[in-house]
């Protein structure tokens, strides 16, 4: 877009470039162009730029949603000490985890994690946790 606004208007490679910006940054920064090619030229930068920024957004914002999730889900590293490791999944869990909690009462509370092949919001569920 650059190149055809410096042959267009017929100014230097760096004025252009200061333009593009400008009509990036500013999307009415293009109103005093005169002629339709600069004008047209410049709406594009706009838009182009506009349309940039949009997608980046998009990007970003999937990224943090799926770590999010990712986190929600627990499956993410345990970065504990002295912890309680409870290995794989049974309907007894529950009432384990509430003995577990009265017995770590005393010390001020306690970790534990639990390795199963089920999701942690669907063993929250099912525990009543």
């Amino acid at each position: 877009m650059g190149l055809a606004m410096a042959l267009l208007t017929l100014l230097s490679m760096f004025t252009v470039t200061a333009r593009a910006f400008t009509c990036n940054g500013s999307s009415g920064n293009h109103a005093d162009r005169v002629g339709i090619g600069p004008r047209i030229v410049s709406v594009s930068v706009s838009a182009g730029g506009m349309l940039i920024f949009a997608m980046m957004l998009g990007l970003v914002s999937d990224a943090i949603s799926e770590k999010v999730d990712s986190l929600r889900k627990g499956k993410s590293e345990v970065i504990e000490s002295n912890h309680i490791l409870i290995l794989g999944w049974s309907d007894k869990l529950g009432s384990l985890l509430k003995q577990l909690a009265i017995a770590n009462k005393s010390l001020g509370g306690g970790v534990v994690v639990v390795l199963a092949e089920r999701d942690k919001e669907e063993m929250e569920m099912d525990t009543g946790i």
